[in-house]
């Protein structure tokens, strides 16, 4: 069962990521460029990148 616990966390991540995305996408509406798009992508992945690491040492 470990195994399919792991899974079924990581699809809740992307499932919330993706989540975040939608509403950042709904807040921000159309976007001027495609580097400006780029770049929201960029820093919300890096933003739960950090999340996720900070949620692994925690737990270590």
């Amino acid at each position: 069962n470990a195994p399919l616990a792991v899974l079924i966390r990581t699809t809740n991540r992307l499932e919330r990521f993706h989540k975040e995305m939608r509403r950042k996408q709904r807040d921000i509406g159309m976007f001027q460029s495609e580097q400006g798009c780029e770049a929201i992508w960029y820093l919300l992945t890096t933003r739960e990148t950090a999340k996720q690491q900070a949620a692994l040492n925690t737990r270590a």
